[in-house]
């Protein structure tokens, strides 16, 4: 699910650093953005996929993540979780499309657990989220 979240929401065209909120020529198109990165919130948090959690386990904004390599074995393996690459593309596409309240919600304890984790392959991404922090 998060999957074609994250693929809908990362046009190819789309620069992280220009940031402009969606023109919709129709309300619709709007509405479903917004719901896309609602429903990526609470996959995020760990709740929704396959395993359904009480609204007490999905307090953690990024309880969701797993550490596994990519999130398309997550996908075909029809495990739920998240990667720790598609959660910061998520919030990139958070900033991109100036959904400050989501992107507000998932940057701190992001950047906590890359801290915590202290991966040097994720290294970049906490640089990438530093660079938008100043930017806000």
């Amino acid at each position: 699910q998060f999957l074609a979240i994250s693929e809908t929401l990362s046009g190819g065209n789309q620069r992280i650093l220009q940031t402009k909120a969606p023109v919709p020529a129709e309300q619709e198109v709007f509405d479903v953005t917004m719901e896309l990165f609602l429903a990526g919130l609470l996959l995020l948090s760990g709740g929704g996929g396959n395993t359904q959690l009480n609204s007490a386990a999905c307090t953690d904004p990024v309880g969701g993540i797993k550490l596994s390599s990519s999130l398309i074995e997550l996908a075909a393996a029809g495990e739920d979780g998240v990667t720790v690459e598609a959660t910061v593309r998520f919030a990139k596409a958070a900033f991109c499309f100036e959904y400050f309240d989501i992107f507000d919600t998932i940057i701190a304890p992001l950047r906590s657990f890359l801290k915590k984790h202290d991966n040097m392959a994720w290294k970049s991404f906490e640089l990438d989220l530093d660079v938008l922090i100043a930017m806000e």
